[in-house]
């Protein structure tokens, strides 16, 4: 309402003004002309009242309107603070005063945020949620600023280049939101961040994100990671691997390699656990801890694990084919597949496509 308030009374102020003005330039005519003409006068006057103060009515709503449009479009509604758009804004506005390596921004991202969801309740996650914007806005300078995206995602803008000075900042802000949680909700954050020092202030603020996130992503356990040469080169690869995914499944560069099982009772052949690998051209045998949790988060994984499950549909074909007497396999699956209620059927599917008795088929 008080977006409302300033326009509102500048509103009627201007028309008690022009109201004033009116009546005194009407009696200023009736002076100087006939009193015959004054019921026309009168009308002229009122009339034109009318006019100007629908006009300036106008424009003010108009002015209103626009500043409440703005203000929806950079806060967030939870907490009250920036959203995305309102972090680029005022990115972009600190950019242009700020120095290279003088200034980082921060992503923090709340590891396994949706068991309080689940755990205690939705608003109980949203109360956290404000809790932890309102920690954030207390450890930071005027000339800073966060925001929050993406629910359970935070982005800080700090005024501090220098990595140890940001490191120690940080792991005082980790104590300072956690001692402003319940004890019952501490074990349950735990707070990944990384790091992008601002090398050029002139970069758009979604390159700037985009390797803050990275280096949170890349993160091999500590308090906190900075974006570096390392972590482009790890990028780089990843984004090759990308690339080469369609090409792979149409080509069959992901091979499966069946890893026996003995059953130690009765000495002898039990099954086997199929296992993948990536065979690249010019580059040679990956294993899948270089790709698989790339594609985990990509969510390529789940065709991925589809291809598996129908190439070793297609090895036990052939055994029945020649004679071979079947043995159990197990496949691993990506736990993606359990957000959709029925993709045990399309699994199902491929086994009759190949005519393959489900008892020989077990899924991990």
């Amino acid at each position: 309402m008080n977006n409302w308030k300033s326009p509102v009374q500048k509103y009627v102020l201007t028309s008690i003004i022009s109201l004033t003005l009116l009546t005194a330039a009407l009696f200023l005519l009736i002076y100087l002309m006939n009193w015959q003409s004054l019921p026309m006068m009168l009308l002229i006057a009122y009339v034109s009242c009318i006019l100007i103060n629908q006009m300036i009515f106008s424009i003010l709503f108009k002015y209103a309107h626009q500043k409440q449009l703005e203000k929806y479009t950079i806060t967030d509604t939870l907490t009250g603070g920036l959203n995305e758009t309102g972090f680029a804004m005022a990115y972009k506005h600190a950019a242009a005063a700020i120095q290279p390596d003088s200034c980082a921004v921060i992503f923090i991202h709340m590891q396994n945020f949706r068991l309080i969801n689940e755990n205690f309740s939705i608003n109980t996650g949203n109360e956290i949620l404000k809790q932890i914007s309102h920690g954030l806005n207390q450890t930071i300078s005027d000339d800073e600023f966060t925001a929050r995206v993406n629910g359970d995602q935070f982005y800080l803008f700090f005024h501090e280049g220098n990595q140890a000075l940001i490191h120690a900042r940080l792991h005082h802000l980790t104590k300072t939101l956690l001692s402003m949680m319940p004890a019952y909700i501490q074990s349950y954050i735990k707070l990944e961040i990384g790091v992008c020092v601002i090398d050029d202030p002139a970069l758009p603020v979604e390159i700037i994100q985009a390797r803050a996130h990275a280096a949170c992503k890349f993160n091999q356990g500590a308090e906190c990671a900075f974006y570096d040469a390392v972590i482009l080169k790890q990028m780089n690869h990843e984004q090759e691997l990308n690339l080469l995914f369609d090409k792979a499944i149409k080509n069959h560069d992901f091979l499966v390699y069946l890893q026996p099982k003995i059953n130690l009772a009765k000495q002898q052949l039990g099954g086997a656990e199929a296992l993948i690998r990536w065979q690249i051209p010019q580059a040679g045998l990956l294993s899948p801890a270089e790709f698989m949790p790339l594609f985990e988060r990509n969510g390529k994984i789940r065709q991925l694990d589809l291809y598996m499950f129908e190439q070793v549909c297609i090895i036990m074909r052939k055994w029945i084919l020649q004679g071979k007497e079947l043995i159990p396999i197990s496949v691993n699956l990506s736990r993606q597949h359990f957000y959709e209620t029925d993709f045990l059927y399309t699994f199902d599917a491929i086994a009759e496509k190949y005519q393959i008795p489900v008892i020989f088929l077990n899924l991990n």
